[in-house]
């Protein structure tokens, strides 16, 4: 009979400790105990036992593979089971023209992790931009990402979500991630009642890509103002809710259209004016935005005017 109890103590250190009792005639009760390390390049073990007929046991053991990493095509040493685990190599990049794929111009990017199932990787990419990850679990679909924080920078996304790889043992799956510099686009939507013009909040300002499909909605603020923010490259239009037009029997004049380049881009000004249905289109254009009132420059204040002295009056006696 054997009873065995594992414990992890951190990320790359175990414990274990067993129980054994052999069966009669011969009767021997032993208790083992075990240690196991794991470091960048292998994994050394330490296993002790002993047993009540006096017999002492140690032994050291350490397991590493090797293999070439296809990302430098150097020798690699590693404590992972290269022949039974999959692999996976990735190429990170900055795509400044938008094609997805790594070509002049385009600049690779260092001190990236994958996420991997939910979890993020130790390997980061070097300064060609390429990762190797030498073990990763095999003949099952797994979830790709980029870890955003590790980019550094919110204006940065990478133009894939996420990757579906299945990675076999002893071979490499490989997916490169571009990455693009977003933009922004904002503007302030107005109403036309005669000759007044005010902002709208509430408003419900759609985005359209290129196919005419809604990729983003949002709600104009207290102000009329709006903003859409980490806008990826290509090109949009811009309308109010259709739905929400009718509801409140209100018409706008079209749509605004805005091309987000990879340098990330910034349009501002995307105006919208609404009015009742069956009036007619301002022809004028619309107020000026609100601006924040500022406080005078007091040199730009005229002087004071001159204190006037104030002089008791004695009222006359009676007559």
């Amino acid at each position: 009979m054997t009873l065995t109890a594992d414990k992890r103590i951190s990320k790359n250190l175990e414990i274990s400790l067993g129980l054994e009792r052999s069966a009669p005639p011969d009767i021997v009760n032993s208790v083992s105990f075990g240690l196991n390390r794991l470091t960048e390049w292998s994994a050394w073990g330490l296993d002790l036992e002993y047993s009540d007929d006096a017999v002492f046991q140690a032994r050291v053991n350490m397991a590493m593979s090797f293999g070439v990493n296809p990302a430098t095509g150097r020798p690699q040493v590693t404590a992972d089971r290269i022949a039974t685990q999959g692999a996976l190599m990735s190429r990170v990049f900055l795509d400044h023209n938008g094609n997805g794929v790594f070509d002049d111009g385009d600049a690779p990017m260092e001190g990236v992790r994958l996420e991997i199932d939910r979890g993020i990787q130790r390997n980061k990419t070097d300064a060609e931009g390429f990762v190797y990850i030498s073990s990763v679990t095999p003949n099952r679909n797994l979830m790709v990402k980029l870890d955003a924080d590790s980019l550094g920078d919110p204006f940065l996304v990478p133009s894939k979500k996420g990757v579906s790889i299945v990675a076999y043992p002893g071979s490499t799956a490989r997916v490169d991630f571009p990455v693009v510099t977003t933009g922004e686009i904002d503007g302030t939507v107005f109403k036309v009642e005669g000759t007044k013009v005010f902002p709208v909040s509430g408003a419900e300002v759609q985005m359209l890509d290129a196919e005419g499909n809604v990729v983003r909605e949002l709600r104009s603020a207290f102000d009329g103002f709006y903003l859409m923010e980490f806008v990826p490259p290509g090109a949009y239009s811009l309308r109010i809710n259709p739905e929400q037009l009718t509801k409140l029997g209100l018409v706008t004049e079209g749509v605004r259209r805005a091309t987000i380049e990879g340098d990330g881009t910034v349009i501002s000004g995307q105006d919208f004016v609404l009015r009742a249905q069956g009036t007619d289109a301002p022809t004028d254009a619309p107020a000026p935005r609100p601006v924040p009132a500022q406080a005078p420059d007091p040199a730009d204040l005229p002087p004071p005017p001159a204190a006037v002295p104030v002089v008791p009056v004695t009222p006359a006696p009676p007559q």
